[in-house]
């Protein structure tokens, strides 16, 4: 269902633009109409609607320039402007801001409708990517396949970043509905995972970045769950190899060694592994490393060098490549990009306790 923002002064105009889009009222609803420019702007952001039908003429801040606010800050809205004026400069203007279509009254039934299904199309395409690619993510998930689930989440909030660049508040809400897609995912599958920690933390954070960084998390969380507790018949010597894994991940540990332990040869373990968990025995064992990475370089002062010796790296040089490669930050740029997050969060949390504290000043 399409919401429409009607914004248009004169009340026959809008009656009669409400009658025109109740043909499709299966399809669109009116979630608000607004007879100026500046109420025009506030109703966008409390209803985050999908198609904006303005007036030009509309009193206090004329259409064309509400259309062009609304633009940049939303690169995905439709914005259908509508006047009674054939000027070929305002033309100019509105092609300018990009909006969607350009209808002159008066304007029949046929050509608003006309209007209307070629915006709610491309909107639908948008959201079909979205769709395709959440259900790609779904099916890797369940077939257990850990390294191919990341890349299709990666892939996912990459398209996100890039279709909602200029819609912050789009994006947190596709970032968040991810969230409760993968937590049903989890359900579905009896994982254990912490629900109302993931989906406060996520809600509760500003930074998109951050946002990706608890997604991807969720998602290790459910697939070291999905291996913990051997669920859906998981090999056992795979399970065994796991633990061995995350008890000595930190060792320099090798295929060779591994199999010794489990009693296998190098080359079946390789090929069990590669078949249970979608993933090489190598790489796991590198993006476990490069997890543990993460946690020192966010939650303690240990130089790069240090961590790099206590994974096993022996080139603090190459734990770089490797960490940036992996996670696109080299450890140094991780870990301000991490601190300077952790700083504003707390200089929030500071603010709001001193007006809190201090609230019989503040009227």
């Amino acid at each position: 269902m399409y919401k429409v923002l009607i914004v248009e002064d004169e009340y026959l105009e809008r009656e009669a633009l409400k009658l025109i889009l109740s043909e499709k009222s299966n399809e669109i609803t009116i979630a608000g109409e607004a007879t100026t420019g500046s109420s025009a702007i506030s109703l966008y952001k409390e209803l985050c609607p999908h198609i904006m039908l303005i007036d030009i003429k509309v009193p206090c801040i004329d259409g064309i320039e509400v259309a062009e606010r609304i633009r940049e800050k939303d690169n995905n809205i439709a914005i259908i402007i509508i006047t009674a004026y054939d000027d070929f400069a305002l033309v100019q203007k509105a092609l300018r801001i990009r909006v969607d279509d350009y209808i002159l009254k008066p304007a029949t039934p046929k050509q608003i409708m006309t209007s209307i299904d070629k915006v709610t199309k491309r909107i639908s395409s948008k959201e079909s990517i979205f769709s395709r690619k959440l259900n790609d993510l779904e099916k890797s998930i369940k077939l257990k396949q850990y390294k191919s689930s990341k890349e299709k989440l990666n892939s996912l909030l990459k398209y996100l970043f890039l279709i909602n660049q200029d819609n912050r508040k789009k994006l947190k809400n596709d970032i968040q509905f991810i969230a409760f897609k993968l937590i049903k995912i989890a359900d579905d599958m009896m994982l254990e995972i912490k629900e109302k920690d993931y989906i406060k933390k996520i809600s509760k954070t500003k930074n998109e970045w951050l946002q990706k960084e608890m997604l991807l998390k969720l998602l290790y969380e459910m697939f070291d769950d999905l291996i913990e507790n051997k669920k859906y018949n998981c090999n056992s010597e795979i399970v065994a190899v796991l633990n061995y894994i995350e008890k000595n991940y930190h060792k320099g540990i090798t295929l060779k060694e591994v199999a010794d332990y489990i009693g296998l040869s190098p080359y079946y373990l390789s090929r069990l592994f590669k078949k249970e968990l979608g993933i090489n025995f190598i790489t796991y064992v590198t993006e476990r490393k490069i997890e543990k990475g993460k946690d020192l370089l966010a939650n303690t002062d240990m130089p790069i060098s240090n961590i790099a010796l206590e994974l096993s790296f022996k080139e603090p040089n190459y734990f770089t490549k490797v960490f940036k490669k992996i996670v696109g930050l080299t450890p140094s740029q991780y870990r301000k990009k991490v601190r300077k997050e952790m700083t504003k969060k707390y200089n929030r949390l500071q603010t709001n306790r001193y007006i809190f504290n201090n609230k019989k000043y503040y009227v």
